[in-house]
């Protein structure tokens, strides 16, 4: 996933376009019964290109969201929510659902550092039985002191060697 990220994440920057990374936890669910099916079909039908979903563990996915601001991410993930939450009781099933959304937000960052802040998202989701949805909120004065003291070109010459 890395890989395509990085990919998705310089395309995203050179057109100046939003970019989100959904992570996706149900712990407990059996992804080959009829009701991780189900669900299955519920997350690539919320998603546009079933080539930016992948495997979260054996417990979730991630998925990269193109061109579609913090409000448009956060709907979305609330309806995916919904909609498997419905689904998985409908089957008469009731796990705890728990979403993580890391955003670009015109920042240039590696696909590393955005797929660690979804998982600490997600990570805090699971914490709080309140808020299924965590979005990682960003600190733009630590970001502007990362900027300045060379850490993005760091990350990005560490991309670039591998």
């Amino acid at each position: 996933m890395i890989p395509r990220l990085d990919s998705e994440l310089m395309r995203a920057a050179a057109s100046d376009q939003d970019l989100a990374l959904l992570s996706l936890s149900i712990p407990g669910l059996d992804w080959t019964s009829e009701s991780g099916k189900a669900v299955s079909s519920i997350i690539q039908n919320t998603f546009r290109f079933r080539d930016m979903i992948f495997e979260y563990g054996d417990t979730g996915c991630t998925a990269i969201v193109q061109g579609r601001n913090g409000k448009q991410i956060h709907d979305m993930a609330e309806n995916l929510h919904t909609d498997i939450i419905a689904e998985l009781a409908r089957r008469r099933e009731y796990r705890i659902v728990s979403i993580g959304i890391a955003n670009r937000s015109l920042r240039l960052i590696s696909g590393t550092r955005l797929a660690n802040e979804s998982e600490q998202a997600l990570l805090r989701a699971q914490g709080d039985t309140d808020s299924p949805i965590v979005e990682f909120r960003i600190n733009f004065d630590k970001y502007r002191e990362f900027i300045a003291s060379g850490g993005a070109k760091t990350e990005l010459a560490e991309k670039k060697s591998f």
